[in-house]
């Protein structure tokens, strides 16, 4: 998934975006961006308050899964986009039930797809993926503690009918 993501944001000049990150900073030191701010609940919640300004990205990263209303959310994102401008969801399919404090939703790629065309995005603006292997999805049903996706302990061979992580790409256009 992060080998994924990062391929799709590169690919779009990333040192040009205002970006904006929803309740983390993993993306803060990806890139040379114009500028990057980060909200987090539950001083900023996704699914109601707007954003001040429009932003070139807006990234929630595992987020999805603990938001009431994530069509809401993804409506809020699109919104909260400059004309041209991406939003990156990823969010956890076949993973342990973690809420912080909620977690309600997991996505396969059609539906993180139908999802971001509900919010405003058209389909052939929209890329989504997944990313699943055996071995990591056995040890992870095994030892809940940490993320089991490590080359040097997993092949990281991608069995795509069984996805763990699930990502949408999408530019308002």
């Amino acid at each position: 998934m992060d080998e994924e993501t990062a391929r799709l944001v590169r690919g779009s000049s990333p040192e040009s975006m205002d970006v904006c990150e929803i309740s983390g900073d993993a993306w803060n030191d990806f890139a040379e961006w114009k500028s990057y701010t980060s909200k987090a609940y539950p001083d900023f919640d996704v699914c109601n308050d707007p954003f001040e300004q429009k932003y070139d990205l807006i990234v929630a990263e595992q987020v999805f899964e603990h938001v009431r209303y994530p069509w809401r959310a993804a409506k809020n994102m699109f919104d909260g986009l400059k004309e041209g401008g991406y939003a990156l969801i990823t969010t956890p399919f076949i993973f342990h039930i973690h809420p912080t404090p909620l977690d309600c939703w997991r996505w396969t790629p059609q539906g993180m797809g139908f999802m971001l065309e509900d919010s405003g995005f058209k389909p052939e603006n929209i890329v989504t993926g997944g990313w699943g292997n055996y071995e990591c999805f056995l040890q992870h049903a095994i030892d809940q503690s940490h993320a089991p996706a490590v080359a040097e302990h997993h092949p990281m061979t991608n069995h795509g009918h069984i996805p763990q992580m699930v990502w949408g790409y999408a530019r308002k256009v």
